[in-house]
């Protein structure tokens, strides 16, 4: 099976390294997290793991762009890089317009151009070791690493949900992460978009993340219970009803994701039917997989038994 990575949900500080040392035991491959908000910052807790881990890599999925200028990114990747040669991916996105202007008051017009110029800074940084670059957003002069700093070629991924965001991947990042993509709407509309946008560029085709959430359940009940629960926020949002719409899975009037959606992006069943089905993800053309823990009854449970899957 290819890469499958683990996403850990927002626990403590503490139980979240807790959470990344266990994986690391069991061979996960990569350990993935969010950041928004007033939530603990997924950089600073991963380089507390990274003094206590041995193989993990650190996953962003996602660090906002907007809140954090591209020099305070470089200056906490270094650290990371300093202390787990490697081992970082970085992925960052624009995020949404309702979260970054009507919660935080930041502008998010022209967000993928903002994104693509946040590239290009971090690539010359954690590539080259220097920065002077002039944009229409951005601005960095005169900067280097330290001369006891070697750059060290961190991964840089982009968050993806419509076609336009596909295609800036394929011309721009080392890898695409979805989210809450149905399989479709991925093969169909995104890894075309990657694909036009990496030939643009002249550049190889960078690899696509898929993010799969997993329900070790085989009650499709119970299943949809869980799932709207802990994903139906996600009808709520503007970006993400559009692109559901888009792949055939209008939300309902008031955001609701219906049975068919759930069906499509949720992988259930026992251990051994949520491997098959993982494998097919893999046979449709999909890189890599990022499974989403959804709990039925007990959290810490099912997230052992989707670590022990994933590295079986």
């Amino acid at each position: 099976m290819k890469s499958i990575g683990l996403i850990i949900s927002h626990k403590t500080p503490k139980d979240t390294i807790s959470t990344i040392i266990q994986a690391d035991k069991k061979g996960v491959e990569t350990v993935w997290s969010t950041s928004g908000g007033l939530g603990p910052d997924l950089l600073t807790y991963y380089a507390a793991a990274a003094v206590q881990t041995k193989q993990i890599k650190f996953g962003t999925s996602i660090v906002p762009i907007l809140p954090r200028h591209p020099s305070v990114l470089i200056a906490q990747a270094i650290v990371l890089e300093n202390l787990a040669p490697g081992r970082l991916r970085l992925g960052i996105g624009p995020s949404h317009k309702s979260s970054m202007e009507n919660i935080l008051g930041l502008n998010f017009e022209h967000a993928l151009g903002k994104l693509e110029e946040y590239v290009a800074i971090l690539r010359l940084a954690l590539w080259e070791g220097k920065i002077d670059f002039s944009g229409d957003y951005y601005t960095m002069h005169n900067l280097s690493l330290p001369s006891r700093i070697t750059p060290p070629k961190t991964p840089i991924l982009i968050s993806a949900l419509r076609e336009k965001a596909f295609f800036l991947a394929g011309e721009i990042s080392d890898s695409a992460i979805s989210w809450m993509c149905p399989m479709d709407y991925l093969v169909k509309i995104a890894l075309p978009a990657m694909k036009k946008g990496a030939k643009a560029k002249k550049r190889s085709i960078p690899p696509l993340i898929a993010h799969v959430p997993v329900v070790f359940s085989d009650d499709f009940g119970k299943v949809l219970e869980a799932s709207r629960t802990q994903l139906g926020r996600y009808g709520k949002m503007p970006f993400y009803a559009g692109m559901f719409s888009d792949a055939g899975f209008p939300v309902g009037k008031n955001g609701e994701l219906s049975d068919e959606l759930i069906e499509d992006l949720v992988v259930y069943g026992t251990a051994s039917t949520i491997k098959e089905k993982l494998e097919k993800i893999f046979q449709r053309g999909i890189d890599e997989i990022l499974v989403l823990p959804v709990s039925i009854s007990d959290q810490v449970k099912e997230e052992n038994a989707l670590m022990d899957l994933i590295t079986s």
